[in-house]
């Protein structure tokens, strides 16, 4: 018995974020289109359902921000 596993990894990144707020949203499109022929004798119907999933993150960027230190009162 041989098992084989192969790990693909396409980014790493430093992140130093504070996130204060977190949402969840979802959305759900419906579409469905009906064309009848031939004297109304013959329907063709097509139906579509997208549901949508997103998640929303409120915070700070702390890459972003600017530090200063003064030596003399140590802050």
């Amino acid at each position: 018995m041989s098992a084989q596993s192969v790990i693909l990894l396409d980014k790493i990144k430093k992140v130093c974020k504070f996130i204060t707020v977190e949402g969840d949203f979802a959305e759900i499109y419906h579409y469905e289109d009906v064309k009848e022929r031939f004297l109304k004798l013959v329907s063709s119907k097509k139906k579509a359902l997208v549901v949508i999933n997103a998640k929303a993150y409120v915070g700070y960027d702390f890459n972003k921000i600017e530090l200063t230190a003064n030596h003399k009162k140590r802050q």
